[in-house]
């Protein structure tokens, strides 16, 4: 579903409809029902994120050495999660890679129980005729 009020909106809901409703406040506007639940959910979320975008820890900083410790901080946590995000990433395509081996077995024991059943089909009309 695509909505507009100040920009373009796309929403994939599973529990509501493209269903409109007028919402509270100074102003009363048509909605959808999707994107109402959505702001009353989430406005905590959304205002954190837009206030913490305003204030850098480096640039409020006066004491060269606070900026160098967040810099080793920043770059700690990023080699940190470059590890698991590798590790995460080849137990995947290990976890793929059995699964293709899995299907292929499948895949062949399928092959060869239909070949079986044919011949077998086929000797008993053999015998009946």
């Amino acid at each position: 579903m695509k909505w507009r009020d100040k920009r373009d909106v796309a929403v994939i809901s599973t529990c509501h409809d493209a269903s409109m409703q007028i919402s509270s406040g100074y102003h009363p506007i048509s909605k959808s029902k999707a994107v109402l639940f959505y702001n009353d959910r989430k406005k905590g979320i959304d205002l954190s994120d837009q206030l913490s975008s305003y204030y850098d820890p480096k640039r409020k900083s006066l004491v060269w050495c606070k900026k160098i410790a967040l810099d080793v901080l920043i770059y700690k946590k990023k080699n940190f999660q470059m590890p698991e995000k590798q590790k995460r990433l080849e137990e995947r395509k290990k976890n793929k890679e059995k699964k293709e081996a899995e299907r292929n077995i499948a895949r062949q024991d399928l092959k060869e129980k239909q070949i079986k059943r044919k011949t077998k089909v086929e000797r008993k009309h053999v015998q009946k005729i």
